[in-house]
């Protein structure tokens, strides 16, 4: 599949595809961002992108965020709709009691573009089809 993507700003970061095996590439800041403690930062990733028709594009965080920085994104997951052309833009929130500052082309975010199944028409019902799991929610399959 071959996407397509613009710059939406000079300094903005080529897409890069980390592996032969990634889900998606990495997207990187263009300049240095830093988040203050227990705060947030917008931001501008510099790239708009062309989601084909019928997919949708997941901006989710890369495994170093959490795991070495603890930081998140504020919204988990951003979606891009495949009729969207603006600017990517991210807002990360900082869980720690410490700033934390990232350099510019730190790759913070992976883009996957995901095939999307639509339903043809939502029909209300007075009741749905029955299961063994019912309507069990939070830990009620068991933790081992």
């Amino acid at each position: 599949m071959d996407l397509q993507y613009v710059r939406t700003r000079p300094d903005a970061v080529d897409p890069v595809c980390a592996s032969s095996g990634a889900a998606g590439v990495d997207l990187a800041v263009p300049e240095a961002v830093t988040v203050p403690a227990r705060g947030t930062a917008v931001v501008d990733l510099g790239l708009a992108v062309e989601v084909p028709d019928g997919h949708v594009g997941l901006l989710l965080p890369r495994s170093s965020l959490g795991f070495l920085y603890g930081i998140t994104l504020a919204n988990t997951v951003g979606v891009i709709d495949s009729d969207y052309r603006g600017p990517l833009l991210v807002k990360l929130q900082n869980n720690t009691m410490s700033p934390v500052e990232f350099g510019t082309g730190y790759r913070i975010v992976q883009l996957m573009i995901v095939p999307i199944v639509a339903a043809d028409t939502w029909q209300q019902v007075d009741e749905l089809p029955p299961t063994m799991r019912g309507a069990g929610g939070i830990g009620s399959t068991g933790t081992h």
